[in-house]
Parts: C-alpha cells; structure tokens; sequence
C-alpha cells in the first residue's frame, strides 16, 4: 500500500508503527480484534497489584506507579433502576443503597456485581489509557487474615470479578507484601494461588 511518508507524522506515525507491530506479534493473518487487545495491554502498563481488605481497597499500577486507594463501598440507586450513584468514601453521602461486597460475616466476598464495578473504577483510575478501557494482568493479594484463608470459592469470585472488570489475567497471592520491582520482575508467580 503506498503511502507519502512526509504526511505520516507525530502521532499517526507512532499509532502506525504499533500496529505494525502487532500485525507482527499477531502473525500476517492477526486480527484486528488481537491487534486491538495488545495495543489495550501496550497502554494499561504493567501489573497491576490490588490488595483487599474489609475496609480497604489499594490498586498500584507497578509500571506509572499510580494508585488507587478507598474505601470499598459502592452506592447504588433503589431497585428497579440500580445505577451506580458514587465510589469510595464518596458513596457515604451518595444516597441510595451503599454496599461494600466485603462485608458478609461468613465470607470474604458476597456481592459479586459490586465488586467487578469497584474494580473496574480502580482500573480506570491507575490506568495510563484515557482512550481505551484498561486491560491489566492483575496480582490479588488479600491483606486481611481470614481463618482458614479463601475459600475456592472466593478464590473463583475474586478471579471472574477481575476478569470481568478487564483483566487479561489474574493471579492470586498469599504471602509478604509485594515490590513494584517483584511484580514487573514477575516474582509473584511461587506464591501465587
């Protein structure tokens, strides 16, 4: 396909030269649906590390070093509607229905649609796209010591919720807390779950 080299310039240039890529890590026949997801991956950054809690909820971006750190409470507008009012501390004097999908005496997790939008509003915030919706490689570590530890269940949950909010993979931690260096490095992998 020819082309007039003087008019690619700045940014038509780079977007350019990625997709060349891509076509390239996606083989001759890569899709344009492959093409776009690793241009997604390219943009999102590197790992990115969330650590729960009941009460908290701290996502890192280990690449920009950029974080998100609230409470986990998510306001919900009254039934049959059920849009998402505010996030975070804010959700407090939202209105609405505020829930915090940790707060089940039995189980870690119990509200499965809150915490998928939960991780979807961190994701937005730490990631380095404004343009395209973030998709991570993602390390759950859950801070609080539960009796027994996760569940599978739990596990699953914590899993779908992150895939569901993006993510192209998960990982699961038990142990110390992680470095950036440890995630981009990809240390993580021995204790993961």
């Amino acid at each position: 396909m020819p082309y007039n080299k003087a008019l690619l310039s700045g940014k038509f240039s780079a977007a350019l030269q990625i997709f060349r890529r891509a076509r390239r890590y996606n083989g001759i026949r890569g899709s344009t649906l492959g093409i776009l997801k690793w241009i997604r991956r390219i943009l999102t950054g590197g790992p990115f590390y969330i650590r729960l809690s009941r009460d908290k909820i701290n996502v890192i971006n280990s690449k920009s070093g950029s974080s998100f750190i609230d409470e986990p409470i998510v306001a919900i507008s009254e039934p049959p509607n059920r849009t998402i009012l505010a996030i975070g501390s804010k959700a407090r004097i939202a209105g609405g229905v505020s829930i915090n999908p940790f707060s089940h005496p039995r189980l870690f997790v119990y509200e499965f649609e809150v915490l998928e939008k939960l991780f979807q509003h961190a994701f937005s915030v730490v990631s380095n796209s404004r343009v395209l919706a973030p998709t991570p490689m993602v390390v759950i570590h859950v801070v609080e010591k539960l009796e027994g530890g996760l569940t599978d269940i739990e596990k699953r949950v914590l899993r779908e919720a992150a895939f569901s909010a993006g993510a192209y993979d998960v990982k699961l931690w038990e142990g110390p807390e992680l470095t950036n260096q440890q995630l981009q490095a990809g240390e993580y992998t021995p204790g993961a779950i």
